[in-house]
């Protein structure tokens, strides 16, 4: 290229020079939503606190400390609601617009005593709240089971679920009862509901849970039960949840002892003839006899005499029945791991002599790790 063309290029590049602006971008701030969850003053650990729509939030600690974090970009300026929910309260909601920074929000949850806002997830895609499920779910939490302690899980469903009877299958210690939903509803066939423990159909005995390690009963009656899981389902459905550790608070550790004691008798004697209408001798202590041997009948036939020596042949085969009962167990939850392991061992004498009675040691562990 020659001089006088280079400059001519030269000349034309500056008056046609165009400014070019490099835009760095810069990262939004994020927005902090934190605070403390309390009911009655005192923290409260394991709540869980969080924007549903956004599908973000945070399980409280055992201070009743929360933090999580959203991009108010997601948003765009619109109101968000922030739920604040725990097992046994009503759920708290707080309209929120997210800005940058940390946003502070405090929670008082008080007890929710008739239960309007359990969330149930039995006959649904995923935990709903009670109220907006189209059919009846009945639910039990151990907070109730507790209440009356019973052998069996299922014994705590007597009188807290409507329509739903619980009967002994028999006298023998160990044996699972019987479960009947809204009364009878085959002549031939199965009366027994569905049972599903954690989420799987179950076919063994009921007697081999231990009632302390359910977290909730979830109960369906009627047509509903069947248009859900089919024929099986045609007495019902009866669903357990164990405890597995999720609900406490994030760093905590709980550790649950009970020691039971109890002691069973025969309900009712059959009353034993104590007084005959034989003569006795003087000093009371034997019947008065003739010179043949034989007894001598009062003249007045009636039975207002003593035996001298009596037997209870009930008190020959019966005892007092004891029952003892030792559980512990361990829940923890660190981070996106949970567990819960336990250990339970029943002793039941029965009340025959004779038997060496009933024997039973669980173990149990549930252990989660979200990845």
């Amino acid at each position: 290229m020659t001089r006088p063309t280079f400059d001519r290029l030269r000349r034309w590049l500056a008056a046609t020079a165009v400014a070019l602006t490099v835009t760095t971008p810069v990262l939004a701030q994020q927005a902090t939503v934190a605070g403390r969850v309390t009911a009655a003053g005192q923290p409260l650990g394991g709540a869980s606190v969080g924007i549903p729509e956004l599908s973000v939030g945070a399980i409280t600690d055992e201070n009743g400390r929360y933090s999580f974090g959203v991009d108010p970009a997601r948003v765009r300026g619109r109101a968000v609601v922030v739920i604040a929910r725990q097992i046994g309260y009503k759920p708290e909601r707080r309209t929120l617009t997210l800005a940058a920074g940390r946003m502070e929000q405090n929670f008082e949850l008080s007890k929710d005593v008739l239960n309007l806002e359990q969330v149930v997830v039995t006959g649904v895609s995923d935990a709903t709240s009670q109220k907006k499920t189209t059919f009846a779910v009945a639910s039990i939490d151990n907070t109730q089971l507790k209440e009356a302690p019973s052998v069996t899980p299922i014994g705590g469903l007597q009188g807290r679920v409507a329509g739903a009877t619980v009967l002994p299958a028999s006298g023998q210690p160990g044996t699972a009862p019987v479960i009947r939903l809204r009364g009878a509803t085959s002549l031939t066939g199965t009366q027994d509901p569905l049972v599903i423990i954690d989420g799987t159909i179950t076919r063994t005995s009921l007697a081999d849970i231990n009632a302390e390690d359910i977290e909730r009963v979830e109960v369906i009656k009627g047509a509903a039960a069947s248009s859900l899981y089919g024929s099986d389902a045609a007495n019902g459905v009866v669903q357990i949840f164990t405890k597995r550790g999720a609900s406490l608070a994030e760093g905590q550790t709980q550790i649950t002892v009970r020691n039971e004691f109890g002691q069973s008798d025969l309900r009712r004697f059959l009353p034993n003839n104590e007084s005959t209408h034989f003569q006795l001798n003087a000093a009371g202590t034997d019947f008065l006899r003739n010179a043949a041997g034989s007894r001598v009948v009062k003249d007045d036939q009636i039975s207002d005499n003593s035996y001298p020596v009596t037997f209870n042949q009930l008190d020959d085969v019966f005892r007092r029945g004891q029952l003892t009962s030792q559980y512990v167990s361990v829940g923890q939850r660190r981070g996106s791991t949970n567990l819960n392991a336990s250990f339970q061992n029943i002793r039941d004498f029965g009340v025959i002599k004779g038997l060496s009675g009933f024997n039973r040691q669980n173990y149990r562990l549930n252990f989660d790790i979200a990845l």
